[in-house]
């Protein structure tokens, strides 16, 4: 606990709950304009694939960069975006094509800029406090992501049917104007390399960075078969999100309100998975069998949600899967954060953002498509869902390398790391 990180934590926290505020308010102003689960597919996606494209740009900026900036920058551009939608929503209601267009374009933005905000805040977690306390920070910051997530949630619903779409956009727009104040009082840890010669060498030299990061996932397996393992999992979730104002309303037959519930529900599992990961330090082979429960859990549940009505049911079930998915996300980011020396770590977060999401946009597309070819029937869709998550599991848990990179032991691990900087130096001299 320090200045910095408290800043860069209440930062988020505020942006964090205008965003699930505006993002109830669109998804339902969709689902009313246009009862097209096509069209809220499409708009996952082609948001999804902006943020596919720039993740390794948004990478090498982090590590070429000063992080402190991005951040600012990043919080400034979403707000200006957000509050344009929320003036043309209220200036002209009528005009619903114009909106809908909006929504993309805006929703692109916020994707794209994303793309740079979390390289930027990832590899700037593990500077601001000490090696051994970077797990507890990493749960700090997800679980204040959560609460945040919790109050945008809880209110979002309520606060798109009492005071409309342009309203509860504008509270978002505003909230990011505020984390852009406080992120500006941070000062980041970071040695920035000089930036020698003209454009052209710059950005020669630019492209062999982003180069270099995707040279150091290839050169461990493990970190390659964890790439593949979360990316086929991201692939067969992306639905899941996609579709749920058509389950609420449409399957569970429950009114807006409950979306916000249900997610809260998620949020509370969330927080539970961050927290638990924060407090419990399980090591090696324990891990790997935790990490394997974790994703088991929430592909059993995933199906479960196709089968049940009850909404209490339903709760439970999200509650479940927000708990073992919080807890599998800090694992994996503390993993990933500790492994990587920070000079490389923005572009290897960049890298892993695109990799492991390159496939997510499609997903989402698909979703879309295939909910309206059999019917709208959400239910069936999930179902198919777990089952795959399910399968994936299964595969993951005979990947070798897979388990030898979650079962790592910290020391070792950072004596590899210098091993593997002294080999390149002696190779770079030869």
């Amino acid at each position: 606990m320090n200045w910095n990180f408290l800043l860069l934590l209440q930062g988020q926290m505020i942006s964090r709950i205008g965003t699930q505020v505006s993002m109830i308010a669109m998804l339902f102003w969709l689902k009313h304009a246009t009862e097209s689960p096509s069209l809220m597919g499409m708009m996952a996606m082609i948001s999804g694939l902006a943020a596919v494209l720039l993740g390794p740009i948004g990478g090498a900026v982090a590590d070429r960069h000063s992080r402190r900036s991005i951040l600012i920058i990043c919080d400034l551009v979403s707000g200006f975006a957000v509050i344009s939608l929320a003036f043309l929503m209220f200036f002209t209601p009528a005009a619903k094509e114009w909106i809908l267009v909006w929504i993309f374009a805006v929703s692109i933005v916020l994707s794209s800029v994303n793309s740079f905000l979390m390289p930027a805040i990832s590899a700037s977690t593990a500077d601001l406090v000490p090696t051994n306390s970077v797990a507890g920070a990493t749960s700090m910051l997800q679980a204040s992501f959560q609460i945040s997530t919790l109050l945008g949630q809880g209110i979002g619903g309520i606060l798109f049917r009492t005071l409309g779409a342009p309203l509860a956009i504008l509270i978002d727009g505003v909230t990011y104007l505020c984390a852009a104040v406080s992120k500006y009082l941070i000062v980041i840890p970071q040695t920035l390399s000089e930036k020698n010669g003209n454009w052209y060498e710059r950005s020669h030299e630019f492209k062999k960075e982003i180069r270099d990061g995707l040279t150091y996932i290839r050169a461990n397996r493990g970190m390659t078969q964890l790439l593949l393992v979360v990316t086929f999992l991201n692939f067969v979730m992306a639905p899941i999100l996609v579709l749920f104002p058509f389950y609420v309303e449409d399957h569970l037959k429950l009114h807006p309100d409950w979306f916000g519930y249900l997610l809260t529900a998620f949020g509370v599992g969330n927080l539970t998975g961050y927290l638990s990961a924060g407090v419990f330090k399980v090591r090696g082979k324990v891990r790997v069998a935790t990490i394997m429960a974790c994703m088991l859990v929430t592909a059993v549940l995933t199906g479960l949600l196709g089968w049940v009505k009850t909404p209490a049911i339903v709760a439970a079930a999200i509650v479940g899967i927000g708990t073992a998915s919080g807890f599998l996300n800090i694992s994996v980011l503390t993993i990933v954060q500790i492994t990587t020396p920070s000079e490389i770590r923005g572009r290897v977060f960049g890298l892993l953002a695109t990799l492991s999401g390159c496939l997510l946009p499609i997903g989402m597309g698909a979703a879309g498509m295939a909910t309206a070819l059999v019917g709208k029937n959400v239910p069936l869709v999930y179902l198919f869902c777990g089952a795959c998550m399910t399968l994936i599991t299964l595969a993951a848990s005979g990947l070798s390398e897979f388990k030898n990179y979650l079962a790592f032991e910290e020391t070792q691990t950072r004596e590899s790391i210098h091993l593997n900087q002294g080999i390149e130096e002696n190779a770079g001299a030869d």
